[in-house]
């Protein structure tokens, strides 16, 4: 079976002669991303796609959680380097939201609908919601947990609001003989059923 990959900016220097020299290679299913769109061909695929807009992408590329890779080549140049980071940044993260999609899978755990996107600061929000806690352990028979050991909402702020890109590689290790590794969703999925085993939260 072909492994199938994305290639955002399949039209740039970098994206055309990734997908040429993957197609010279053999045994790639390549879907390529770009404004314009390209020609089918062969392995090829495009797909039109501005991937600044946040739900066409979504609605663009929701066919495409199958994919194995993503070889990222999108970019847009901007005046300064502290104007480069906010749409480079929302590029690659509409591109992984909607190929790797975590929130829904999240929202069905706790059978919530998912809703868009809503910057807030969680330690402002969450401040005076200890009565709405203590209302949720009554109902629901939870351990009785005090508010605030629930959560350090100003550490979920820090976690959820870099406004920076922040790349691991892990090739090392895996050179090294260290193969195995946990999936993002599955290892949340578990945290959040270990929660609810023992009580903590609904």
């Amino acid at each position: 079976m072909a492994s199938r990959v994305g290639c955002p900016s399949a039209l740039n220097t970098v994206g055309g002669n990734l997908i040429s020299h993957l197609e010279r290679q053999g045994g790639w299913s390549i879907v390529g991303l770009s404004r314009r769109g390209g020609v089918d061909a062969g392995a090829v695929r495009h797909v039109a796609v501005d991937l600044l807009d946040r739900e066409g992408t979504a609605n663009a590329l929701a066919e495409l959680t199958d994919m194995t890779h993503v070889f990222y080549a999108a970019h847009q140049d901007r005046p300064s380097w502290t104007e480069l980071v906010a749409p480079n940044l929302a590029m690659l993260v509409n591109v992984v939201d909607a190929i790797e999609p975590m929130w829904p899978a999240i929202a069905r755990f706790f059978e919530l609908e998912v809703a868009p996107p809503l910057p807030m600061s969680l330690a402002d929000v969450m401040a005076d919601k200890e009565e709405v806690w203590n209302e949720m352990v009554a109902r629901h028979g939870l351990r009785r947990t005090p508010y605030r050991e629930v959560s350090s909402w100003q550490f979920g702020d820090f976690v959820f609001g870099w406004d920076y890109d922040v790349i691991a590689d892990t090739s090392k290790s895996r050179r090294a003989g260290f193969h195995e590794y946990v999936d993002t969703e599955a290892m949340f999925l578990s945290v959040f059923q270990d929660l609810r085993d023992q009580r903590i939260i609904p």
